[in-house]
């Protein structure tokens, strides 16, 4: 169970823009929901510490909070993508050749699963039957959509950028881009939500 923490010596628009801050760092630098009562606590103790600097002269309340969890939210970001840039964690070459299980010569990136990437990007592979059923989906939306606009989901599938698209179709990127406004607003009523890029 998550720890709550005691905010009670707040205002409510300190409480929600500690909180705001605090899940607007979710998905950054190897952050995971996990961290963010942890998160809310170093901009609790970074508020409590600096507010004794707070002189009401200078400006409003609100306005020292959001300057005080500004700088603690970049403080944090710098810290962790600087602990993620630090040589203690490099392992050495993913080519570097190691002993399998089975005492078989291979590289190192040879022996890690396929999730981690994931851990690096936040975004995990489908299974095969996800990928399937996704495949299954995109055709059945993708069936009753004018030509045009089947043609471009199909130019898009198949690699090609907005930008080329829209020069062989002979129209502007503005409009293309109206229509895969269209188009997002299809799939998400589909159901497709989830799989939008």
């Amino acid at each position: 169970m998550a720890t709550k923490h005691n905010l009670d010596c707040f205002d409510q628009f300190t409480i929600r823009f500690i909180r705001s801050k605090a899940r607007q760092l979710i998905g950054r630098a190897g952050l995971t929901e996990a961290d963010c009562e942890d998160l809310i606590q170093e901009f609790v103790l970074d508020l409590l510490e600096r507010r004794k600097h707070f002189d009401p002269r200078s400006g409003t309340w609100e306005a020292f909070v959001v300057v005080v969890c500004e700088n603690c939210l970049a403080t944090i970001l710098e810290r962790r993508q600087a602990e993620m840039r630090s040589p203690e964690r490099e392992e050495g070459s993913l080519d570097r050749p190691i002993q399998d299980g089975e005492g078989s010569r291979t590289e190192f990136g040879d022996t890690l699963p396929d999730t981690q990437p994931g851990k690096r990007t936040g975004h995990w592979p489908r299974s095969a039957q996800e990928t399937s059923e996704l495949v299954q989906d995109v055709a059945t939306v993708l069936q009753p959509l004018p030509d045009h606009l089947r043609d471009i989901c199909q130019r898009l599938m198949a690699g090609r950028s907005k930008a080329s698209i829209a020069r062989e179709l002979g129209m502007s990127r503005a409009a293309l881009y109206g229509l895969l406004r269209d188009i997002r607003k299809r799939l998400e009523r589909s159901g497709l939500r989830d799989y939008l890029a």
